[in-house]
């Protein structure tokens, strides 16, 4: 039985008529690559996110922001506001 991913493949493979190799040459990624994904029964583990981002070039789908791996929070550069000196705390000046 086949898991979606691989029916996902299959369907465009057929609806285009493209070989592994037409899929795996458009995403850049090896064609074996693309016939394990399209023919392995059990996979040990899900594939790396740029295998799957090749794999969604190589087959003319789109990949939304959804299917990407969330970013990394960008550490602020600004410095933190200076206390008022009403704070109690010795309000320091920079040069």
């Amino acid at each position: 039985m086949a898991n979606a991913l691989q029916q996902i493949i299959r369907d465009r493979l057929d609806s285009e008529r493209w070989s592994y190799g037409e899929v795996a040459r458009r995403g850049n990624i090896p064609r074996s690559t693309v016939h394990h994904l399209a023919t392995t029964d059990h996979m040990a583990r899900m594939p790396q996110p740029a295998t799957l981002e090749g794999l969604a070039l190589g087959l003319g789908l789109p990949l939304g922001p959804s299917a990407r791996p969330p970013r990394r929070p960008v550490a602020s550069t600004s410095t933190p506001p200076e206390p008022s000196p009403e704070s109690g705390r010795r309000h320091l000046r920079r040069p």
